[in-house]
């Protein structure tokens, strides 16, 4: 004889059945969760890429001899060396060299009255009530400077770009 199972008996095997499997799933992505933190503290000690002295050299556009000036100088973050003495410099190091030096050579190596005609002439693409964020990014190696302005409300985007003086 067959036995005869009512409709909550069977909804509470069902219930059952599902809450196990939900918790067999749980305890695997718990698993996998502590496997991943394992691995992402690991990647913590990969190191950071090291630049030669000519590969710094070339990002920043100058000669290798001038690195090693500004290394002496105090200017760049004193460089590691190999076991055979050759310098190596961190990327972030240089890479934050290059966001100061932007700012410097910004100031340093452009005149004064074709800035302030640029600024004017891009400018006069906006209302004189209107707020606008400005962008000046250096490119050292063109021996260019970037002037991008934008609108507050992201409508209106005007960029124009100046060649550095010698």
């Amino acid at each position: 004889m067959k036995k005869v199972v009512g409709l909550d008996e069977a909804l509470a095997a069902g219930k059952k059945k599902t809450q196990l499997e939900a918790e067999k799933k749980a305890k695997e992505e718990k698993a996998l969760l502590k496997d991943l933190l394992v691995m992402s503290n690991d990647l913590g000690d990969i190191e950071e890429p090291l630049l030669s002295i000519d590969q710094v050299a070339v990002k920043l556009g100058v000669s290798s001899q001038t690195v090693r000036n500004w290394e002496k100088q105090g200017k760049l973050p004193p460089a590691q060396r190999t076991a055979g003495g050759h310098r190596r410099y961190p990327q972030k190091d240089i890479t934050d060299f290059m966001k100061s030096q932007d700012e410097f050579e910004i100031l340093m190596k452009i005149n004064p009255g074709k800035l302030l005609d640029t600024l004017t002439q891009v400018m006069s693409n906006f209302s004189p009530t209107e707020d606008i964020s400005v962008s000046i990014r250096n490119d050292p190696l063109n021996r260019k400077v970037h002037f991008t302005l934008n609108s507050e409300d992201g409508l209106c985007t005007f960029t124009k770009t100046m060649k550095m003086e010698d």
